[in-house]
This record gives C-alpha cells, sequence and structure tokens, in this order.
C-alpha cells in the first residue's frame, strides 16, 4: 500500500491547514520587510493573507475542533475574496500610476479572483433566498 493510501485523511487535512498557515504567515512577514528594506510595498503578496491563513484556520478547525469557527470563516469567504482583490487591483493600479508596465500574472489573478468575488456573492443571495423561502413556506404550512 501507498503512502499516500495508508495515511488517514485527517492527516492531511492538518498538514494542509498547518502549510496554509505557515505559507501564509511568511508571505505577510515579508511584505513589510521588503517595505522596511526599501523594496516597496508588495500589494499582491498581501493579498494572498485573506486566502491563505483563514482557510489554513479553517481546515484545522474541521478537522479538529468543533466547526463553529470553521463555518465563520466559510461564511466570510466573500468578503476575505473581496479584500483580496481590492488590494491585487489597488496594486495594479498604483504600478500603473508610477508608470510600471502590467504584471501580467497579477492581473490575471486580480480578474479571476474578481469573477470568483461574483460568483460566490451570487450563490451566497441566491442561498439566503432559497432559506428565506423555505422558512416562509414552512410558517405558511403551519399556521
Amino acid at each position: 500500500m501507498s503512502a499516500v493510501g495508508s495515511t488517514p485523511k485527517g492527516t492531511w487535512s492538518l498538514v494542509a491547514g498547518w502549510g496554509l498557515i505557515v505559507g501564509g504567515t511568511i508571505l505577510t512577514v515579508s511584505v513589510f520587510v521588503d517595505f522596511a528594506l526599501g523594496d516597496g510595498f508588495a500589494w499582491w503578496t498581501l493579498a494572498w493573507m485573506f486566502v491563505l491563513c483563514p482557510e489554513g484556520v479553517r481546515y484545522l478547525d474541521a478537522e479538529r475542533g468543533s466547526g463553529r469557527i470553521a463555518a465563520r470563516i466559510q461564511a466570510l469567504l466573500p468578503w476575505r475574496l473581496g479584500a483580496a482583490a481590492l488590494l491585487l487591483w489597488a496594486g495594479l493600479i498604483t504600478d500603473w500610476a508610477r508608470g510600471h508596465g502590467t504584471d501580467w500574472l497579477v492581473l490575471v489573478a486580480a480578474v479571476l479572483v474578481l469573477a470568483s468575488v461574483a460568483v460566490t456573492a451570487f450563490a451566497s443571495v441566491t442561498a439566503r433566498a432559497e432559506r428565506r423561502r423555505a422558512r416562509t413556506e414552512g410558517a405558511d404550512a403551519l399556521g
């Protein structure tokens, strides 16, 4: 049996969670170190802080905790993606205002994150409407 098949699924969730937390922390610290050293402010690197660290905490809580924190972090997904998109676009606009060229990888990421914000917001609104509809139908059936 391979090592992947012999390891419980929960172990991989914990490894992924800790990896996301460590990676997100390193990226976040590097933003401020680069800024202090005069290398500029890396907006796009900071944007990952809103994605990696919370997802790592969500993985850990879903595996080892009660799941309440994971549910709250998942509920904040549209807002976290929105903050990441805002930082990505702020970095692109700042670079364009300074006369720098376009970093195409960051531009593609900014467009994709913005699209995911739209999809996530739409899914959130439709889920909320569905819950509201189910509640009113349940109340109508009772009374």
